[in-house]
């Protein structure tokens, strides 16, 4: 970066600054496009987050109904086991 007389070569520093500048601009856009594609899946993974908790809750509600209806069928069995045998 130096001429023979050690004074500063101008020309390759600007050079050098310019290919820095370049290469920067690549990587700038390349992490826009990893953000983008970030912001994506995101939002993919949002969806699947809140149908993943709809179907649970679903699950659970459909569990406390079954658990009734054995529950109350029971209830009818014993009441009939019970008339049955002369109670």
């Amino acid at each position: 970066m130096t001429d023979q007389n050690n004074k500063p070569n101008f020309y390759d520093l600007y050079q050098k600054v310019g290919t820095i500048d370049g290469k920067l601009d690549g990587v700038i856009n390349h992490l826009d496009k990893i953000n983008g594609r970030l912001n994506s899946h995101s939002k993919k993974i949002d969806v699947l987050e809140n149908t993943t908790a709809t179907i649970k809750g679903k699950a659970a509600g459909a569990g406390a109904v079954a658990g009734f209806i054995a529950g109350a069928i029971s209830v009818i069995i014993a009441i009939v086991t019970f008339f049955r045998k002369g109670g």
